[in-house]
C-alpha cells in the first residue's frame, strides 16, 4: 500500500510539472512589448503601417496580420522579451535581429506562432540546423516528418497536444504550434503568405 502512494504522489507531481510547463510554454498571457523604448508591437519606433508591404526583416520587422484564417490575433510580444522567451526554449541564447511571439485565437483553435529574425541568411540556416537537430532527441516532441507546402519543404512534428511546424524562409525561422480544429495546411500556407 505505501509504495502504490509514492507512485501516486510521484505522478501527481510529474503531471503538475508537464501542466506548469504547458501553461507557460502556451497558455500564460504574453504582453505587448509597446513600452519598451523603440519598440512598437515589434516595429522600430517611426515605422509607418502602410510600408506593411515594404521589406523589413533586414530591421528584425515582420508584417504581421491581425487574423489567420478567421482566427484573431489575442496577443503579441516582440523585441528582447521575445527573444529571451525564445533563447529559454532552445536553452541557449540565440543570436538574433528580433522576435516575436503571436498568439491567435477562434473557437476550438489556438495557433501560436514563434518567429526569429537573424542578421543573415546563413545565421537564420545555422539556427534552423541546430533546432531541427535537436528535435529527434526531444522527449516532448515526436514524428519528425519533412512535408511540402506551397512548394516549401516544411518539418512537422507533434507534441504537447499540438501539431508543429517549423522552417526557415531567408532570415526568419518559423515555429508554428496548431492546437483544435482547422485545415492545418491552409494555415501554415497563410502563415507563408502574410507573415514576412
Amino acid at each position: 500500500m505505501h509504495r502504490k502512494n509514492l507512485y501516486l504522489i510521484i505522478i501527481a507531481v510529474m503531471l503538475t510539472a508537464i501542466g506548469f510547463l504547458v501553461w507557460t510554454l502556451f497558455l500564460a498571457p504574453v504582453e505587448n512589448q509597446g513600452g519598451q523604448p523603440g519598440y512598437d508591437q515589434g516595429r522600430p519606433a517611426g515605422y509607418n503601417q502602410s510600408e506593411g508591404d515594404r521589406d523589413l526583416s533586414g530591421q528584425g520587422v515582420l508584417r504581421i496580420p491581425d487574423e489567420l484564417l478567421g482566427a484573431k490575433k489575442m496577443q503579441e510580444q516582440s523585441g528582447p522579451t521575445a527573444i529571451d522567451a525564445i533563447s529559454k526554449m532552445h536553452r541557449t541564447s540565440i543570436n538574433v535581429v528580433n522576435a516575436y511571439i503571436l498568439v491567435y485565437g477562434k473557437p476550438n483553435t489556438r495557433i501560436t506562432l514563434w518567429l526569429s529574425v537573424s542578421s543573415s541568411v546563413e545565421e537564420a540556416a545555422q539556427l534552423f540546423r541546430e533546432m531541427d537537430q535537436k528535435v529527434p532527441a526531444s522527449q516532448v516532441f515526436t514524428g519528425r516528418e519533412p512535408v511540402t507546402l506551397a512548394g516549401r519543404e516544411v518539418i512537422k512534428v507533434n507534441g504537447m497536444g499540438q501539431e508543429h511546424f517549423y522552417w526557415q524562409e531567408g532570415k526568419i525561422n518559423y515555429w508554428v504550434a496548431i492546437q483544435g480544429e482547422g485545415n492545418r495546411e491552409a494555415l501554415v500556407k497563410e502563415v507563408m503568405d502574410k507573415v514576412k
